[in-house]
């Protein structure tokens, strides 16, 4: 599998109403780690870092998955499976040594925005004023061909969707009429999961209402 397909699981994901509301996912090396924070009485809690195994669509999985196993506050043994859907990080968590019976939690995690990135989120538009920022490009790569079948969605920096739209009869894409400030594009397809677009999802600033390129390789 192409190595960029793990590109996309690097970052911080959060979502406040999970037991584990916090999680990190790194890279050192070949190595792939996952760092979660559980729920405490005084608000989060550090809990072990682990090393994730892999899999891709060699081993009969449609998308790539991380699977990792660690202990929460309560010394309880969790294991995590992480996919990436539409932008989100779906994860799946289990007691391991419960009864086999039971059920997977399904959570869904959104990507953590820095402050940094947040302050730098458009203001929102007054009514009749247009901008000349900009975000457009074309899908490339040996699948190409393709680009008809994916969608991509514009987000502010607070996870607000903006627009989406599909590409063009020419393989190209436009979000126009933005105002300055950091925006982020997600990709996704409709039936084709064979088939992975680079990036996913990339984070991209305008600055002086100037136009952003940003290709899509479909391979």
């Amino acid at each position: 599998m192409h190595a960029n397909s793990w590109k996309g699981f690097l970052g911080t994901w959060v979502n406040q109403t999970s037991e584990i509301p916090r999680i990190v996912i790194s890279q050192q090396g070949n190595s792939t780690y996952i760092k979660a924070w559980g729920k405490c009485p005084s608000g989060t809690c550090e809990l072990e870092k682990v090393e994730a195994q892999s899999f891709s669509k060699a081993s009969g999985e449609a998308k790539p998955v991380l699977v990792a196993a660690f202990r929460n506050r309560e010394n309880r043994k969790l294991q995590v499976r992480l996919k990436q859907h539409s932008g989100e990080l779906l994860a799946q968590i289990e007691g391991i040594e419960e009864k086999a019976s039971s059920a997977w939690m399904l959570i869904r995690y959104r990507r953590e925005v820095s402050k940094e990135l947040k302050a730098k989120k458009p203001e929102a538009k007054k009514a009749g004023l247009q901008f000349t920022g900009a975000i457009m490009g074309k899908a490339t790569g040996p699948a190409k061909t393709t680009a008809s079948v994916f969608h991509l969605s514009l987000y502010d920096a607070d996870g607000d969707m903006i627009s989406t739209q599909a590409f063009g009869r020419d393989r190209t894409y436009r979000f126009s009429n933005l105002a300055d400030g950091m925006y982020y594009i997600v990709v996704a397809s409709r039936g084709m999961p064979h088939i992975q677009p680079f990036p996913s999802q990339k984070q991209l600033i305008i600055k002086d209402g100037q136009a952003v390129v940003q290709d899509v390789s479909l391979e």
